[in-house]
């Protein structure tokens, strides 16, 4: 009786261990899907730089006001060395000093409601 288990057990077992043996067969799958871009595709090098540039000159006039300091963009590293490769440091240093007059602009209107 047991000889008959044992048979019937690694019957039913054997199968099991020899299927996990078996060699796998790579998967191919085709090319992923386009990116779905929500506000059209990704500025061009130009577009960023001067976004970025944007942003770096609003934060510099902040740290500026705080400071007290009079108004001048190229007292910053960023606006004479821009962290942008060269084709695009022009468009950084425009966007920065855009960014830079804007908050300095709102600034001198908040002082004339008071």
């Amino acid at each position: 009786m047991s000889r008959k288990l044992l048979t019937l057990g690694l019957g039913a077992v054997l199968p099991l261990l020899l299927a996990g043996c078996a060699p796998q067969r790579p998967a191919y799958y085709g090319a992923p899907p386009p990116p779905v871009y929500r506000q059209g595709p990704p500025p061009n090098m130009e577009q960023q730089a001067e976004h970025e540039g944007y942003e770096e000159g609003v934060e510099a006039a902040r740290r500026d006001l705080r400071r007290g300091l009079r108004p001048d963009a190229d007292r910053h590293g960023q606006f004479r060395r821009p962290p942008v490769p060269p084709p695009a440091r022009g468009e950084f240093r425009e966007g920065f000093q855009h960014g830079y007059q804007h908050v300095y602009r709102h600034a001198r209107r908040d002082d004339d409601d008071d």
